[in-house]
C-alpha cells in the first residue's frame, strides 16, 4: 500500500507533535496501518517460518522492554544472549544471538556478536580477518564464529540472559583485533613508531659500537703521538746539549 510520505512530513513539522498522541490524528493512523500492511506482506512473501518466529519475539521484546532500564554490571569475556533486533539494514546483525562482553558501562555494553553459521574461507581455506572460530574449549557451547566487524555498543535492555564465559587466550586476541579494527590508523601509527623506536635503537647501538671502535683508534693515536713527542723532545734537548759543548 502507498504511503502519503508529503502528509507524514507535515505531520513531523507541526510544533506539537513530540507532544501529542498518535490515537488524535485519525490521518497519520491511515498512514501507520498502511506501513504495518507493508510489512505483513514483506515478511508473509519473504521471510521463512523460522525468521517469523524471530521476527515476532524481536518485535515482542520490543515492546516490552519500552521505557526499561537494565544496569546491571556485565564483566568482560562474558557471553550473553542478545536480541541484536528485527529491523536492520544490508548485512547488519539482526535477531537474538550470543555477544562477547568488552566493556561495560552503566546502560550500555560493547559487544561483539557470534553466530554458530560457519565462519567465511579464502580459496586456500583460511578464514578471513573478519572472523576468529571458537570452541568449546574456548568456553563456547559448540563451534562458534566471532563476527569482529559487528562488533558495537548495544543497550542492556536487549541482554535475555548470560550464557557463560570466553577464556582468557581467546579474549584477548578479540579484544586486539577488535582494537586493530576500531583504530585501524591509530594502530598503524602505534606499529610505524614502534618500528620507528626500534630502528633508533638499533641506529644509537651501531653509532655506540663504532664510538668505541674510534676511541680505541685515537687511544692509539694517542699513545703513538706521545710516544713521537717524547722522542722528538729528548732530540732537541740532546741536540742542544751538543751545540753548547762545542
Amino acid at each position: 500500500m502507498n504511503i502519503n510520505f508529503t502528509l507524514i512530513k507535515n505531520f513531523k513539522k507541526q510544533a506539537t507533535s513530540k507532544r501529542t498522541p498518535t490515537n488524535t490524528n485519525d490521518d497519520l493512523l491511515k498512514e501507520i496501518l498502511s506501513s504495518l500492511h507493508n510489512s505483513f506482506d514483506y515478511i508473509n512473501t519473504q521471510f521463512n517460518i523460522h525468521e517469523s518466529c524471530l521476527w515476532v519475539e524481536s518485535k515482542a521484546n520490543l515492546l516490552s522492554n519500552k521505557g526499561q532500564v537494565n544496569t546491571t554490571k556485565y564483566n568482560a569475556r562474558e557471553i550473553l544472549l542478545v536480541d541484536l533486533g528485527a529491523d536492520t539494514y544490508g548485512h547488519e546483525f539482526s535477531y537474538e544471538h550470543p555477544c562477547i562482553v568488552i566493556k561495560n558501562e552503566y546502560k550500555r555494553v560493547f559487544v561483539v556478536p557470534c553466530t554458530s553459521q560457519p565462519a567465511r574461507r579464502n580459496s586456500s581455506g583460511q578464514v578471513y580477518p573478519d572472523f576468529l572460530e571458537g570452541y568449546a574449549t574456548d568456553g563456547f557451547a559448540k563451534t562458534t564464529t566471532i563476527l569482529l566487524k559487528e562488533a558495537k555498543y548495544i543497550d542492556k535492555t536487549r541482554i535475555k540472559r548470560s550464557l557463560g564465559k570466553v577464556k582468557q587466550p581467546l579474549y584477548d586476541t578479540i579484544y586486539n583485533k577488535v582494537f586493530e579494527s576500531l583504530f585501524e590508523s591509530k594502530s598503524f601509527r602505534i606499529k610505524k613508531l614502534e618500528q620507528t623506536k626500534s630502528d633508533k635503537i638499533e641506529e644509537i647501538k651501531k653509532i655506540s659500537e663504532e664510538k668505541e671502535h674510534l676511541q680505541e683508534q685515537l687511544n692509539i693515536i694517542t699513545e703513538q703521538y706521545n710516544k713521537l713527542k717524547c722522542e722528538y723532545d729528548n732530540y732537541i734537548a740532546n741536540d742542544s746539549d751538543n751545540a753548547v759543548n762545542q
